[in-house]
């Protein structure tokens, strides 16, 4: 998926957390805080302690919060204080909120959309490469055949303010401004 999608720049991927708090995943809301307190020393600490986290949901007694603490710590990251504090539940806050947004029904979910947030269509419970190889391309075509199509019929708008954030870079503005 990545050498084919993503590093050929056809998707843009983006991880977001979905914890599911329930009896079978008790532990899913501190494991996903902890993911993002091991982000901010390393993206690649963060996927290994993910990937730890999701082969161990496979067996629920063995996933507590000490356990999850231990496996970073082993990594060469101490989070007790950042998941102790919570320092990262807003951001878990906001993938759900956005989860909820783009209706996610389960997960694992993959949400396709176009630069602009237009779901193309959601998939679960992704498993098989050359399926969702074949959703992809879909979607990406579905999406550039309605643009294409509103393009024709409205023409393509141009703006002529552009009102942005005062943190937005100039560079970013105009790549936004590029877009359109």
């Amino acid at each position: 998926f990545k050498k084919d999608y993503v590093d050929t720049g056809k998707v843009h991927f983006v991880f977001r957390n979905y914890p599911v708090n329930t009896v079978n995943h008790p532990y899913s809301q501190i494991a996903a805080e902890a993911v993002e307190c091991v982000r901010d020393t390393s993206d690649a600490k963060a996927l290994q302690l993910q990937n730890t986290l999701f082969d161990a949901t496979t067996n629920v007694e063995k996933l507590t919060t000490m356990k999850i603490m231990d496996w970073s710590k082993k990594m060469g990251v101490d989070i007790r204080q950042c998941v102790n504090d919570h320092r990262k539940a807003s951001v878990i806050q906001r993938d759900i909120e956005l989860g909820k947004l783009y209706e996610v029904p389960q997960v694992p979910a993959l949400v396709v959309t176009n630069r602009d947030g237009a779901v193309a269509f959601r998939l679960v419970d992704i498993y098989d490469y050359k399926w969702l190889a074949h959703y992809i391309d879909e979607a990406m075509q579905y999406l550039k055949d309605a643009i294409a199509k509103m393009y024709k019929k409205i023409g393509k708008p141009k703006p002529l303010f552009v009102f942005a954030p005062s943190i937005m870079s100039a560079q970013l503005m105009m790549n936004w401004v590029d877009r359109l």
